[in-house]
């Protein structure tokens, strides 16, 4: 019975943990992801990185603005929160209003000794022709540093937010910038 009890641990181990790992994207920066992801090309043109896990209905996407270039358009933020609310914008307008719809308040942190501010989003997808609906979670993440603005969005099906969120957790700690 002792024995059966330690092959159940072991293999529990290995089905329930996952390996990260480290990529360089661009120029920029290192980010860790669990190996279970797959790059993928098809989520949003503007994005830096773009990673899925299909099978667990797990979404990752990084968009980077060089500040820059965002002067040069004559866009200036005061602060972290309305480059926030100015990038997040799409992501909530393209949600109905409904029920579901949900808007978090800002959660102000640091990543690595960057400013960063989160909200997190709920509301209904059509994802089919039917109008067959499902309920989201997105985690915005908005991460400032000297030179870039980083915009993290992390997304599931609403059930499974508090499944995935250590996770998430997990890969916006592993953000580094390497410039």
């Amino acid at each position: 019975m002792k024995n059966l009890f330690l092959l159940f641990l072991m293999v529990s181990n290995v089905l329930f943990s996952q390996e990260f790992k480290q990529v360089k994207v661009g120029q920029t920066f290192n980010l860790s992801y669990p190996s279970s992801y797959s790059k993928v090309f098809n989520l949003n043109e503007s994005a830096s990185i773009q990673l899925s896990n299909i099978v667990q209905d797990k979404y990752l996407i990084v968009i980077q603005e060089e500040k820059e270039a965002l002067k040069s358009l004559q866009v200036n933020f005061a602060n972290i929160d309305e480059a926030a609310e100015f990038y997040s914008k799409n992501i909530i307008s393209s949600i109905p209003e409904n029920k579901n719809k949900k808007i978090s308040s800002y959660r102000h942190f640091k990543i690595n000794g960057y400013n960063a501010t989160e909200l997190t989003i709920d509301g209904d997808v059509e994802v089919d022709e039917d109008g067959k609906f499902l309920t989201i979670a997105y985690k915005f993440v908005l991460a400032e540093t000297p030179n870039y603005y980083y915009q993290f969005l992390f997304w599931s099906d609403v059930n499974k937010r508090e499944k995935y969120n250590e996770e998430f957790e997990k890969i916006l700690s592993s953000f580094k910038e390497t410039n």
